[in-house]
């Protein structure tokens, strides 16, 4: 019984180590539109359609330009499409995020959750 218990003890301690359950933060999605370029992180260069732009104090002072954003709906059933996790590229502020933390872009909002809910809720983490 001891190393049943030992065993199941590992694998929480796993779970709970891996960066998508323990460093996850809830937040609030919305989207946006093209066209994405030019950025505030990247001016005229394109950096394709899986993109994001951060909002009030996500946006750090242009500190996580360039970095992945890793985004799983977790709203209810009707606003989320799916459980997957899109991958997105930070490029810039977000000057319209009133009442959410950051925009992703039409093509990767549209992975996630049904463009007509506007916004859904979130959990992230940078990679």
């Amino acid at each position: 019984m001891d190393q049943k218990r030992a065993v199941i003890i590992a694998v929480m301690a796993i779970l709970i180590s891996s960066p998508s359950f323990a460093s996850a933060t809830a937040a609030v999605a919305g989207f946006t539109t093209p066209t994405y370029t030019p950025s505030t992180c990247f001016g005229k260069e394109n950096k394709g359609n899986m993109i994001a732009l951060l909002g009030g104090s996500m946006w750090n002072n242009g500190g996580y330009c360039g970095k992945t954003l890793s985004v799983t709906c977790v709203d209810e059933p009707q606003i989320c499409k799916s459980s997957l996790t899109v991958n997105v590229i930070v490029v810039g502020y977000c000057n319209n995020c009133d009442g959410i933390d950051f925009r992703l872009s039409n093509e990767a909002f549209d992975q996630i959750s049904y463009e007509s809910s506007r916004r859904a809720k979130v959990d992230y983490v940078f990679q």
